[in-house]
């Protein structure tokens, strides 16, 4: 399994339970410059990523098998811990439990077509947002967009060929801010990593 590093022997595995803590403990705030109006923008643009577009892109990495063989190639590095006799079985459950996750959260029940229709729906609502920003809430960084490049790096970075990958590059902003983020947030060693995926 992936190393959980505790940090002052804390782990919290939600992303945002971590910002949260480290609000309280250590106050730090990268959202301290919005106001009240932006915060709740900013709100509301991290539930359409992590409730709706986070679930497209899990359905076309775990529920179409094409894509599935190609995901289970780049998770055996991940996993590579596990001995090769456990690991293909505990791929199998991990798949079954994340499609029964996509099917109770009501994703899957969808077609493909409005599957991708929801995705391209949700990607154009950022990109219009974003329009010629350096980030979503303006000249600053703030929470949005460490939750938008996390996601948004995935959907395009991703040597799977989905058709959301595909839509998403041919809007030129979010590739732009990708880029930009990685710069400026990233060392040169990161990024090279990035780079040679």
């Amino acid at each position: 399994m992936p190393d959980l590093s505790p940090y002052n022997g804390k782990i919290i595995g939600d992303s945002n339970l971590i910002i949260e803590y480290f609000q309280k403990t250590l106050g730090i705030d990268i959202d301290k410059h919005l106001s009240k109006e932006e915060q709740a923008i900013s709100l509301a643009f991290r539930r359409l990523i992590e409730e709706n577009l986070y679930w497209v892109a899990i359905y076309y990495s775990y529920a179409i098998e094409e894509n599935w063989q190609i995901y289970k190639t780049v998770m055996k590095k991940l996993f590579s811990q596990l001995p090769e006799s456990t690991r293909y079985e505990f791929f199998e459950e991990l798949r079954d439990q994340i499609l029964k996750e996509c099917w109770g959260q009501g994703m899957s029940r969808h077609s493909e077509q409005e599957i991708f229709e929801i995705g391209e729906h949700d990607l154009s609502a950022l990109s219009d947002f974003l329009g010629d920003k350096p980030f979503f809430m303006g000249t600053e960084a703030s929470t949005i967009d460490a939750v938008a490049y996390g996601f948004l790096a995935r959907i395009i970075c991703d040597s799977l060929q989905t058709p959301v990958k595909i839509y998403a590059l041919k809007l030129g902003n979010i590739k732009q801010f990708c880029e930009r983020v990685r710069s400026k947030f990233y060392t040169e060693e990161e990024t090279k990593l990035w780079q040679e995926k």
